[in-house]
């Protein structure tokens, strides 16, 4: 007997019968990203739901697939392995295909970019451009924290109608100020462009949120550490052909320490708007600061944070035991290299 399952979030039908288990697949109705489980059984499937739109390289395309003779059984919906978050995804996954996107990944990058289209705006230049950025910005994290591609695809959203970007900002409760922001509970990254000069920083930026979190592995990272790195890695320069190159040494913040770095280690105090700003600058002065001086300690910093060693504290008796410094003897010396 066949084995017929349907999609949890369109309920497009399809035949799974003789594809081997675990086998990535891709929705082509909604394009979520569903696996065959290990012992299928006709009608009543539970295979996991991958992250995201589906960004698989092996895509494969089920509704082709013949259907085996005689009645079909009645197809069960597909389990998730984490029923809440799937039903989050869902959400997700249906205003996506209730929109045009196109969608584009390179192999290697990790990252699937799904821009939407509109007349006028041509994507594949800046799906060229922002590719080579993101394939430019995880060989440097690689080679500075050890931390290579994410083995699940991210994605990216880019909108280019500013109300379609304004309502998928304020359902998330994203302030208007902003032309891009990452997304936690779902790993995805949105950003607007309307035309013009792609806004490579902006999608630097926030991939670099989304390679800490996916390193992360469902655990938190400090808010300085998230926010001073992804503010040193937007940083980049074009090359004589053009092409982006990341360049994290061109990062500079200044004043260089706007607040006393012990306030950048009160994780809650970052949402304060009368002192955002001072603390972005000073959380980027630190990270770039570390990454010309103590590049090592640096890379001990984020393997402790992804440890779940977090905080103020964990972070002097780091330092003192790597560098034999107090935090203030870094304050001063983070303040004599920004001037």
């Amino acid at each position: 007997m066949a084995a017929i399952v349907r999609c949890p979030f369109c309920d497009r039908r399809y035949n799974i019968t003789g594809i081997p288990a675990g086998t990535k697949v891709l929705c082509t109705s909604c394009r979520a990203t569903l696996a065959v489980p290990a012992r299928p059984r006709a009608g009543r499937l539970r295979p996991w739901i991958g992250a995201g739109l589906g960004a698989i390289a092996l895509a494969v395309a089920l509704a082709a697939r013949p259907r085996g003779a005689g009645p079909e059984p009645e197809a069960e919906p597909l389990r998730a392995h984490a029923p809440a978050a799937a039903r989050a995804r869902g959400a997700e996954l249906r205003l996506l295909a209730s929109a045009r996107f196109r969608f584009c990944q390179r192999a290697g990058s990790g990252f699937l970019l799904a821009g939407e289209i509109r007349p006028g705006v041509d994507l594949e230049p800046l799906f060229a451009d922002f590719q080579d950025a993101l394939a430019g910005l995880v060989a440097c994290f690689e080679g500075e924290t050890g931390l290579g591609a994410p083995d699940d695809p991210l994605v990216i959203v880019i909108f280019t109608h500013r109300a379609s970007f304004d309502a998928y900002r304020r359902e998330r409760g994203v302030q208007p100020d902003a032309c891009g922001f990452y997304e936690t509970a779902t790993r995805r990254a949105a950003l607007l462009y309307e035309g013009g000069r792609p806004p490579v920083a902006t999608l630097l930026h926030e991939a670099t949120h989304q390679l800490i979190d996916h390193h992360a592995r469902g655990g938190a990272v400090s808010r300085w550490l998230q926010e001073g790195t992804a503010s040193v890695f937007e940083s980049f320069r074009r090359t004589a052909t053009a092409h982006v190159e990341v360049d994290p040494s061109l990062a500079r913040a200044e004043p260089a320490c706007a607040v006393p770095l012990r306030e950048l280690f009160d994780d809650e105090a970052w949402d304060r708007p009368e002192s955002r700003v001072a603390r972005y600058a000073t959380a980027k002065a630190l990270v770039a600061h570390l990454r010309r001086r103590h590049g090592a300690f640096l890379g001990d910093v984020m393997k402790a944070e992804l440890a779940g060693r977090h905080g103020g504290d964990a972070f002097e008796r780091l330092l003192r035991d790597r560098l034999g410094m107090t935090l203030a003897e870094l304050e001063a010396e983070v303040a004599a290299g920004g001037r």
